[in-house]
């Protein structure tokens, strides 16, 4: 703990006697004395950051080096590849560019052990990939000819994973030239995984593929289960393909995504695992309404693309069994989709959502009603204010506290979005909720105060009369 705190003034006049204690263990008979070696050995570079690269940053690099050449002959430290890894990462961190003279020889390590069967890799490859990912951070831009060389290349060959991801998003911060080929390299893949076929073919319009989650399954099980000698498992699958979209909204690339998402991506909203339902709509809905080009489009292609994917939308925000998707996805309806949204066909499902069992979704869906009576006031204005005639009656007979409670926060809402919406009902409104302003709840009071407070703001001077 000292150590960390790398301040320490006493600490740092017994590096020499740090140093050679711990490098006297570094052939110990047990694991766990092993391995806090591992651990101490960086923090030396905390402490005496000079003395450490002059006198002792080669003699632990050449023993580092040494064991993981010789790992598969001395099977004694074969356990010790994950904590050398991380160790190494953690001192090329510290020393920066001092790391340099060593890169080539960490560089061909790391192409042995990517190359490496992945039932084999598995028991070091989060300590990989966190290895390369503080090399990138220590060597920056110089790290670019080796990775371009091969070794992206052995990264992107790995299975899909969380690691895989931070350390792809660390070589882009740290080596910005590397950005347009890793998100052109990566999109590719994650077309594969997804469809079971290339991008390119995604570049056309009115494209379709009826079978393209069959497509997706068998090139997984070729690419994936197959080749790693892995048993076909829908659970690990599905974590693949989760892994698969997250990777996929954070890719940044010129060229549109929108049909990709229309065609490929969407299809997962039907998938058995909710998280991948999840990611599916969260994803293609932000990949449109980032595209502003085909949102402000006016052809037919760009319309009636748009239209599906909202339509689809709508219907899980519905239907999904649950909860938690039915509110996000109502959630990722952005102003953007607005002109789409207040088309009546949309509208009429979404006040669907006011009937929704439970209330935080019926308040997400008020909320987005609301915003678009100020978009389509002829449509939408007349069933919002049935609505809230159906609020006062089931306040003004409501006896539970947390009933009315509910009841008043929707019809904030509603007294805060559109003047014509409350205009007729004022004087119903205004006399209902001063009475619950008298409740004995404090919480039905305060609620009904707000409420009182939106309609003031909404209908301004008409508001002097109940003064």
């Amino acid at each position: 703990e000292l150590l960390k705190s790398g301040s320490d003034k006493f600490l740092m006049t017994k590096v020499k006697d740090i140093f050679n204690r711990e490098i006297s263990y570094k052939n110990h008979k047990l694991d766990v004395i092993r391995l806090e070696v591992y651990t101490i050995l960086p923090l030396l570079a905390t402490l005496d950051y000079k003395k450490f690269t002059g006198k002792y940053l080669d003699l632990i690099m050449a023993y580092y080096l040494a064991v993981l050449k010789n790992m598969y002959i001395n099977s004694t430290l074969g356990s010790d590849r994950p904590s050398i890894y991380v160790s190494i990462g953690d001192i090329a961190y510290h020393v920066k560019s001092h790391i340099g003279p060593y890169i080539k020889q960490i560089l061909d390590n790391v192409r042995d052990a990517l190359k490496s069967k992945s039932k084999v890799r598995k028991y070091y490859e989060k300590e990989l990939f966190y290895c390369i990912s503080k090399l990138a951070v220590a060597m920056g831009p110089a790290l670019a000819k080796h990775l371009h060389r091969d070794v992206l290349k052995l990264i992107l060959a790995c299975t899909l994973s969380s690691h895989m991801e931070d350390t792809l998003n660390v070589l882009i911060e740290n080596i910005p030239s590397l950005e347009h080929t890793i998100n052109k390299k990566l999109l590719w893949l994650l077309s594969n995984y997804l469809s079971g076929e290339s991008f390119d073919n995604f570049n056309k319009k009115n494209i379709s593929h009826p079978s393209l989650i069959d497509n997706a399954q068998n090139w997984r099980n070729k690419y994936i289960f197959n080749k790693n000698d892995e048993p076909k498992d829908k659970g690990k699958d599905a974590q693949i393909i989760a892994q698969a979209l997250r990777m996929m909204n954070n890719i940044k690339i010129e060229c549109s995504l929108t049909n990709f998402a229309r065609v490929a991506l969407i299809s997962y909203c039907e998938h058995d695992n909710p998280i991948v339902r999840k990611l599916a709509i969260l994803i293609t809905c932000h990949i449109y309404s980032e595209d502003h080009k085909i949102l402000s489009a006016d052809d037919k292609y760009s319309l009636d693309s748009v239209n599906e994917v909202l339509t689809k939308s709508i219907i899980i925000a519905l239907t999904d069994p649950v909860v938690d998707i039915r509110l996000e996805t109502l959630k990722c309806l952005k102003s953007n989709f607005d002109a789409q949204l207040a088309q009546p066909d949309n509208a009429r499902l979404l006040f669907s959502s006011l009937k929704d069992e439970v209330f935080t979704i019926q308040k997400e869906g008020t909320l987005l009603l609301g915003r678009l009576s100020l978009v389509n006031p002829a449509y939408i204005v007349p069933l919002l204010r049935k609505a809230m005639l159906e609020l006062t009656t089931e306040l003004k007979y409501a006896t539970w506290p947390r009933k009315k409670e509910e009841r008043l926060i929707l019809i904030t809402i509603l007294c805060s979005f559109n003047r014509t919406i409350v205009e007729p009902y004022i004087h119903l409104l205004m006399g209902l909720l001063l009475e619950n302003a008298k409740d004995s709840s404090s919480i039905v009071a305060c609620g009904a105060l707000e409420a009182i407070a939106a309609l003031s703001e909404t209908i301004e001077n008409d508001m002097t009369k109940y003064m």
